[in-house]
């Protein structure tokens, strides 16, 4: 006798996609999740630039797990919202996501690893599409036909080399002492090092 399949809500049906895509270890492993998620025909828009399918799937490998130059990457979802379309329930409908991802190279600056900041804004179009290409992760041979048709994406991204571990939290003549570390040379709060000291008025 057929059980019916319960599917999770697009919201999420969406974020567990993107984070398994993004936390993607291998190359493998990312292409099959691609293909899992995404339509064969999908409309990308990123920071007001169309991009092709190849564009965006290469712009999400950078920002994964599974990037040449990446180690590891972590994705986190702060905001989602979802409105159904049509009379398909579940099936078809409009996601939008807020997430920010912490992406950390392969190599080294000053002996730590350099982390990537990404914040986004997603909106997404989602459609049933049927057996587009055979679905890697599937269960007991049900899969979800659901994948993504259109995206509207707002992004920035931003660069931290490293955090020195050996300075206190807290803040000195209003500097940080603790700094996160961008492009450019490593900013120090003021008066490290030897220097004159300043004693209290007697």
């Amino acid at each position: 006798m057929p059980t019916d399949i319960i599917l999770p809500t697009l919201t999420v049906w969406a974020q567990g996609a993107l984070t398994g895509l993004l936390e993607s270890k291998t190359q493998e492993d990312f292409d099959g999740r691609f293909e899992s998620m995404f339509a064969r025909v999908v409309n990308v828009t990123v920071n007001g630039k169309h991009l092709s399918r190849e564009q965006y799937k290469q712009e999400l490998l950078d920002q994964s797990a599974a990037g040449p130059t990446q180690q590891s990457a972590t994705l986190s979802v702060s905001g989602q919202l979802e409105v159904e379309q049509g009379d398909q329930g579940q099936l078809e409908g409009l996601v939008g996501l807020f997430y920010t991802s912490n992406v950390f190279s392969k190599f080294l600056v000053l002996g730590f690893p350099a982390e990537i900041k990404v914040t986004s804004s997603l909106n997404l179009v989602v459609a049933p599409k049927g057996h587009e290409v055979i679905p890697p992760h599937t269960v007991g041979g049900d899969y979800d036909s659901r994948r993504i048709t259109t995206v509207n994406q707002i992004i920035t991204e931003q660069t931290y080399h490293v955090t020195l571990p050996n300075l206190p939290t807290g803040t000195v003549s209003g500097v940080t002492t603790k700094p996160e570390l961008g492009p450019g040379p490593v900013k120090l709060p003021p008066h490290f090092g030897p220097g004159p000291v300043k004693l209290p008025p007697q």
